[in-house]
């Protein structure tokens, strides 16, 4: 069974859809976002609650990303340091011994936009774009 921790402050049965964490991710290439940035956990909280795996999403500040369907605005009351962009198109897995600082969390209408720019990305329900 995987072992509870605390990360700085917050414990990992706690990991919430929704927040907002740096963390360490150490594979891609390309277009494939890396190194340690910050992350949102778009993964549902049973999953979150009890296993050691959670998916994300990557925020960039660059603000001169094109704007797809799948880009989603973060704004500051969210608890970036800087207006964001959640890359919706690169949903991914990581593990939770790789977040670090929580940085803060989403309202619902974010995760909403969010859920639908997942749906989006992943051909789900009426949010098919041919």
């Amino acid at each position: 069974m995987y072992e509870i921790k605390n990360i700085k402050g917050v414990d990992i049965m706690q990991i919430k859809r929704g927040q907002i964490w740096w963390a360490d991710i150490k594979v891609g290439n390309g277009s494939i976002q890396r190194s340690k940035r910050p992350i949102i956990i778009v993964s549902n909280n049973l999953c979150n609650a009890y296993s050691s795996v959670i998916t994300y999403v990557c925020l960039t500040s660059k603000q001169s990303k094109a704007k797809l369907p799948t880009h989603v605005r973060i704004e500051r009351h969210c608890g970036v340091s800087v207006p964001s962009i959640a890359l919706c198109e690169q949903p991914t897995s990581l593990c939770k011994d790789d977040l670090s600082t929580y940085i803060g969390i989403c309202d619902k209408k974010t995760m909403d936009n969010i859920s639908n720019a997942l749906m989006i990305q992943l051909g789900i329900g009426d949010k098919i774009y041919a």
